[in-house]
Order: structure tokens, then sequence, then C-alpha cells
């Protein structure tokens, strides 16, 4: 009997009906030069884009399934850039850089929608306070390349900070849009594969 099961086992391994023990995740090799994170702004007289000039991103996928098993994204304040030295520098003041340098997102869990989309779910800690985040991300795989794409709303309100008002007259809309382009690829570090057409 043990000899039949034993023989019955080795055929559903042949057939690959016994799944082999999954793989550690691999990391990204995240692509900073064709990488952005932005983050719109809208006031009382003009709307302003600002970005992130610098950010770390570590992603890690299933090699097998090109599914994405762990994400975060962290960046400094001081690498947010407004288009304007003063506005840079009130934007520290207001979210007292002194205490709460960083800016990070974890991602939690990222399923697939009907439309080939995904569902992506995490929190972003800012500001002192972690508070969890929904949205949709689009995902490009070519052999070993990859891109993400995604957007997301949020009220800075929600994590303890004040509407920003100037001069009385001047108020800064509390629910900024963020939006995102990572590309990296899964290989040897240093070996940068060739790229996706150009935006």
């Amino acid at each position: 009997m043990r000899g039949l099961l034993r023989g019955f086992q080795s055929v559903l391994l042949a057939g690959g009906l016994i799944a082999a023990a999954r793989a550690e995740p691999v990391m990204w090799h995240l692509d900073a030069r064709r990488s952005t994170l932005e983050v719109a702004v809208r006031s009382t007289f003009e709307g302003f884009l600002c970005r992130v000039v610098n950010f770390d991103a570590a992603v890690a996928m299933d090699e097998t399934l090109r599914r994405i098993e762990r994400a975060e994204v962290s960046f400094d304040l001081t690498d947010v850039k407004t288009g304007r030295v003063k506005r840079d520098a009130h934007l520290l003041e207001w979210s007292e850089y002194d205490r709460f340098a960083k800016v990070t997102f974890h991602l939690a869990d990222l399923s697939a929608a009907d439309d080939g989309t995904f569902t992506a779910r995490g929190s972003v800690m800012f500001h002192g306070v972690e508070k969890n985040v929904t949205f949709q991300v689009r995902s490009l795989v070519q052999g070993n390349l990859h891109s993400i794409d995604g957007e997301a709303t949020v009220d800075y309100r929600d994590f303890g900070l004040p509407v920003i008002r100037r001069f009385y007259v001047v108020t800064v809309n509390p629910r900024v849009w963020i939006k995102f382009h990572l590309q990296g690829w899964l290989g040897a570090e240093g070996r940068e594969p060739a790229w996706f057409p150009e935006k």
C-alpha cells in the first residue's frame, strides 16, 4: 500500500498537480529616473503640483505568478517641491517637520478587479497618524519589466493637520490628489534591461 501511495504521488508530482513550495518573493529594482510621485493641490486662486524628487520604493514580487506580495513607499518631506521656495518652507513648518519628517505608505493587500485593474489596500503614516487607504492601480508586465500606476485622494485633516489659510483669503483644499508611476525590473541589480516606450 505504501509503495502504491508513493507511486501515485510521483505521478502527481510529474504532472505538476502537487504544487512545489512557494519561493520567497523577489525584490523589485526601482528605476528612479522613470518613476514619479506627484501631489496635486488646489487653493482659492490657483492649483499647483508638488513633485517628490526623491523617494524609496521597496516592492517584492512572486516571480512565478508575477504578483506583488509586499510594497512600501516612503519619502522625506524636504524632497517635496511645490514650485516655490517659500511655499516649500511653509509646508515643512505646517507639517511639523522637526517631529514628523517622513511619509510612508505600506501595502496590505492587492486584489484583482474584473476590469483588469487592481484594488490596493494599505495604510499611510503621516504627521504621526496612520490611516487606511484604498485606491485603484494598473500594472503592466513585460518579461522581467514591470510598471505600476495609481491615483488616490486623501484629506490631510485626517492626519491631525489644520486647514491651510494664508492672509485670511487663501485656503488650500484639504483633499489632495496623489498620482504615481513606478517602473522597475526583476533580476540582477545594475543590469538595466530595454525599457517600455517613453510616455
